[in-house]
């Protein structure tokens, strides 16, 4: 019994043995079943999303790891074709264990990716953050991959990144970190997530090239109410952080993708939000339904050069809020420095002028904002450089449906203490102006308003010797049109400027005034009326045709009343102080033209009817026709036919006439050429003409050569001085007439009678020289009545006004023996300008001639 009982035993032995391999065998092909079903599983659901595993190998469990040596997948999704190439896969669950992966180890991958045009479709929904939390405990604790290699498109060819990436979990905190290298760009990035009951904190810094590039920190927060709260910042501190990052993004991006390479160097960029919800939107634009606030803050500390602009620093901040699809804003402010380049501004303004520095500052005050509204904003500019100027006041910016700019009166001012272009110089300026301006897609509209005044304290063009002292303009009601398509500007501006003081060599000093207006489109047109306080006015209308190669001028003389009045000679320098005119118009004409300055220039004078006085002598009826042309350098004085109806020395003569063409250049104007070609001047009877002729002015003497024709004998013996003279007869003469620094003078001149004549001297001073003198008696007989046959005299005149006559008289006296032949030779000699005195203060003079006689009179007799 005892051994069978023990046979029994052993027997049994065996049976649970068997039984238990035969469980485990079964449990082993059980779990084996599952794996394969499992596998079968995955790789169908694989095959359902476009993966294939294209190949596998070195599939092994080694040390409670899932270990494979090569493993190869195909991607082929709607917006992706990719390769995925594995090796050195390790897999390590968490066993024992809820048998989740506890590692994953890559010890190299490959992604060969090639991006396809997605589909048109829906826009995919937003990934809910609850989802990522639920995510996250599915996540390995530990992902290592050696090597990373991803193959990717750029610009025509295939780009490749290359790095490493190593993540941890530990409990609810999760930190990573990814190092990256491509076309000799480092690429570091460290990222940090902890997660909180209800929700998450990512905090994540990025460094190119071992300098920061970007930081970011998200905080996600989801209530037991369902309300999401998602809040964080992103920093650029130094954009863009390494100088091949901009060529890198190159090769990446399409091109005019994204403006980064307009965006400045030195750059740095902060943008924070806050959003609330009742829930988390399942699309992008239900993100814009519940309330937001965002802040951004742009900062350019260093200057950094803008292409086509210049150098460039400041600061803009602002801050937003939206509350049931209402956006507000509350801060929006700018500060901005340019240093423009150089030329920046050379179609506005020559290069001395050009301002070296201009700052903006931009404020905007809490508003709503409303597509359909404008937006309030204070703006200052300001301009520095040769000359400071600001603009600055309230302005209104609109957005819809067209932009548009606008500003009801804003406050302009400039000044400059000291301005130098080329020969112009300008000191003391201020302009003070409240503007309005409208700006939009047509172009600019500037309008000044208001007490737009401009002040200059001194201008002076040294090379046409003017300088103006207290210039004082007023702008009000100036305007100004610039489109911004290739249609011309245009302005107008009326000017009333005030001059305190304008001094130029051929000017008096004195005060004068502009009135007018300067207007411009393709051309440009000044029309003004210039006058002064002694009443010279002029009317000016210039033009500078915007196809022409210069501008034109033309300027009227507003007539003058010398009965009123003499304002030329209250206002040009070099008015003859012995002349005064008491009657006559003068009206002026002329045209100008010119394109930097002066090129030519035509004159028209036309005085009628003048009359006055010149030194000791009255003048009257002149009609006197005067044509000047500029051209260039050379000067040319035209008068056609002048006429003096009577010039009276003391003695009356006249009529004058005088045609004359003179010629010159401006570096010697009194040293030029004189065209005589007709002068004649009618005088007791007689008429003295000149013989045409042309004199050099700048020669020390000229020789003037005068023909005298038909003087009365009897009305030259009536003016002379002399008790008891007469005659009669006509004579005749040739009186050559030097000029020269020392005064008139002629020599070789001669006189002779045309035929025979009488000549009568009955004085009683003569008669009682003849009662104890018997030859003086025969001469008083004589010369009491000579029938004279011939009468001719040389005649010389010396520079000091002394005349000498060498007269020589042929005839007789019926009543002297007979009528015997009586031959005499006289030699006269008379003072002329005594002997005009003599004539002047023996007849009627005006109370000017007479002071100026007398005057001449007493510096005589004051002479040694």
């Amino acid at each position: 019994m005892a051994e069978y009982g023990e046979g029994l035993r052993g027997g049994e032995t065996d049976v649970r043995v068997t039984t238990l391999w035969r469980r485990a065998l079964l449990a082993l092909a059980v779990l084996l079943a599952l794996v394969l079903l499992a596998g079968a599983l995955v790789l169908q659901q694989l095959r359902q999303a476009g993966v294939q595993v294209a190949h596998w190998q070195g599939l092994a469990w080694r040390g409670g790891a899932l270990q494979l040596g090569e493993l190869q997948l195909n991607i082929e999704q709607p917006e992706l074709s990719a390769r995925v190439h594995v090796q050195q896969l390790v897999l390590r669950p968490q066993w024992p264990g809820d048998g989740l992966l506890r590692e994953v180890q890559i010890g190299h991958l490959r992604l060969h990716w090639d991006p396809l045009p997605p589909p048109q479709s829906e826009p995919a929904p937003l990934p809910d953050p609850r989802e990522w939390l639920a995510a996250l405990g599915w996540l390995p604790q530990v992902v290592q991959i050696a090597e990373l290699q991803l193959e990717l498109p750029c610009a025509g060819r295939r780009c490749l990144v290359e790095g490493a990436l190593h993540s941890q979990r530990t409990g609810q905190q999760m930190h990573g970190q990814l190092q990256a290298h491509s076309e000799g760009l480092q690429l570091r990035g460290d990222w940090r997530l902890q997660v909180q009951a209800q929700g998450w904190q990512l905090g994540s810094d990025w460094q190119l090239d071992g300098r920061e590039a970007l930081q970011m920190h998200a905080d996600w927060q989801q209530s037991a109410a369902d309300r999401a709260h998602w809040q964080g910042w992103l920093r650029i501190p130094d954009w863009p952080g390494s100088p091949q990052l901009m060529a890198l993004l190159g090769l990446w991006l399409p091109q005019h993708s994204l403006p980064l390479a307009d965006l400045p160097e030195g750059l740095q960029m902060t943008l924070g939000w806050d959003w609330q919800g009742e829930r988390w939107p399942q699309q992008p634009a239900e993100l814009l339904q519940q309330q937001l606030q965002l802040g951004a803050q742009v900062v350019l500390e260093q200057p950094a050069a803008i292409p086509g602009l210049g150098e460039l620093r400041g600061e803009q901040r602002l801050s937003l809020s939206l509350e049931q699809g209402r956006w507000q804003l509350h801060e929006g402010r700018g500060e901005w420095i340019l240093q423009p380049q150089t030329g920046l501004l050379d179609d506005w303004l020559p290069d001395e002028l050009q301002p070296r520095q201009l700052t903006l500052v931009l404020q905007a005050q809490d508003q709503a904002l409303d597509g359909q509204q404008a937006l309030a904003l204070d703006v200052q500019l300001q301009l520095q450089g040769p000359w400071q100027a600001s603009l600055q006041g309230p302005l209104m910016l609109g957005l819809l449906p067209d932009w548009q700019i606008a500003a009801e009166a804003m406050r302009l001012e400039l000044q400059a203490d000291s301005l130098q272009f080329d020969d112009l110089r300008l000191q003391g300026l201020r302009v003070q102006a409240l503007a309005g301006l409208q700006l939009d897609a047509s172009g600019l509209q500037l309008q000044l308003l208001r007490n737009a005044s401009l002040q200059l304290g001194v201008l002076q063009l040294a090379p046409a010797e003017l300088r103006l002292q207290g210039l004082r303009a007023g702008l009000a009601g100036s305007r100004l049109s610039l489109p911004l398509a290739e249609a011309a500007a245009s302005w107008r501006l009326p000017l009333q400027v005030r001059i305190d003081s304008l001094q130029h060599p051929l000017l008096q000093t004195q005060s004068w005034q502009l009135d007018g207006e300067l207007s411009g489109a393709a051309d440009m047109q000044l029309r003004a009326r210039l006058h002064n306080p002694a009443g010279l006015a002029a009317e000016l209308d210039w033009r500078w045709p915007a196809k022409a190669a210069g501008w034109q001028a033309a300027l009227e003389l507003v007539a003058l009343d010398f009965a009123a009045g003499n304002p030329l000679a209250a206002s040009l320098a070099d008015w003859p102080p012995l002349l005064s005119l008491s009657a006559g118009s003068l009206r002026g004409q002329g045209q100008l033209h010119g394109s930097s300055g002066l090129d030519r220039a035509s004159f028209l004078l036309q005085l009628d009817g003048g009359a006055g006085i010149y030194d000791r002598s009255s003048f009257s009826g002149l009609q006197l026709p005067l044509q000047l042309s500029l051209n260039g350098e050379q000067l040319q004085l035209q008068v056609a036919d002048m006429q003096l109806a009577q010039i009276d020395p003391g003695l009356p003569l006249g009529p004058l006439q005088l045609a004359a063409q003179y010629r010159a250049t401006l570096g010697a104007p009194l040293a030029g050429q004189l065209q005589l070609q007709r002068a004649t001047l009618q005088a007791l009877g007689a008429q003295i003409s000149v013989t045409p002729q042309r004199l050099q002015l700048g020669e020390d003497e000229q020789l003037l050569e005068l023909q005298l024709s038909g003087l009365e004998l009897a009305s030259l013996l009536e003016v002379y001085p002399t008790e008891g003279l007469y005659g009669d007869g006509l004579i005749d003469g040739r009186l050559p007439l030097r000029l020269s620094a020392a005064g008139p003078s002629i020599s070789g001149g001669w006189l002779r009678a045309r035929s025979g004549g009488v000549l009568q001297y009955r004085t009683p001073a003569l008669a009682a020289m003849g009662r104890g003198n018997p030859a003086m008696a025969e001469l008083a007989l004589a010369l009491d009545d000579f029938r004279y046959t011939l009468l001719q005299s040389d005649l010389e005149y010396a520079p000091d006004g002394r005349l000498q006559l060498g007269l020589r008289l042929e005839g007789a006296n019926p009543k002297l023996q007979g009528g015997r032949p009586v031959h005499l030779n006289i030699n006269l000699e008379e003072d002329i300008p005594a002997l005009l005195t003599s004539l002047q203060l023996s007849g009627q003079l005006s109370e000017i001639i007479r002071k100026r006689v007398e005057q001449r009179v007493l510096q005589q007799r004051l002479q040694p």
